[in-house]
């Protein structure tokens, strides 16, 4: 029922211990978007799915995921691995570059497409926001899904009924209810 960082971590390293590589991706990325925690806390979560990505062949990603951690680093003027630096500054990457809170906003959608590999995109409508504008319900399929607004990748100005959404689906605990559901 928790959501702190960490635990996804955790979970994104046993994952990796056993080489499920995909669930390793979805746990890590869902750590790095995690709402708790710094950045710079999550570096090794970067790394980690860097090397993930080069296993799988994805060479690209997995740079620009290996560059976010060095961007960490140096920002925070912590060591870096020479073969690191050798292999970033082959593809011409900024390796002054301290700024990885600009980094992670580019990028951002990857680690969202990580979150959620493998899953179809909903979509739906906006039927209910509460009045505090925090949460409200989406309508899809006859089904009607939770939502925090915090969640919302949009403008959060187009929270409103009426609004036309896609969306990913995720797993819930309803402590009202005391059961799992979909949000």
């Amino acid at each position: 029922t928790k959501h702190d960082w960490y635990l996804s971590r955790d979970m994104a390293e046993n994952y990796f211990l056993k080489e499920e590589y995909d669930e390793s991706l979805k746990w890590a990325a869902r750590g790095i978007l995690s709402r708790d925690g710094k950045l710079e806390s999550k570096v090794n979560l970067f790394a980690m799915i860097g090397d993930i990505l080069e296993i799988k062949g994805f060479e690209d990603e997995s740079i620009i995921n290996k560059y976010m951690a060095y961007v960490i680093r140096n920002a925070k003027e912590w060591t870096i691995d020479d073969e690191v630096k050798n292999l970033l500054s082959n593809y011409g990457l900024d390796l002054e570059n301290k700024d990885f809170k600009a980094l992670f906003e580019e990028y951002k959608n990857m680690w969202v497409s990580l979150k959620y590999f493998g899953q179809e995109r909903q979509y739906g409508v906006i039927t209910k926001v509460f009045e505090n504008g925090k949460a409200g319900f989406i309508k899809a399929n006859g089904t009607s899904y939770y939502f925090h607004a915090f969640e919302f990748m949009d403008d959060k100005s187009y929270i409103y009924e009426g609004t036309e959404v896609s969306f990913y689906l995720e797993d819930a605990y309803n402590k009202s209810k005391d059961e799992m559901v979909k949000n």
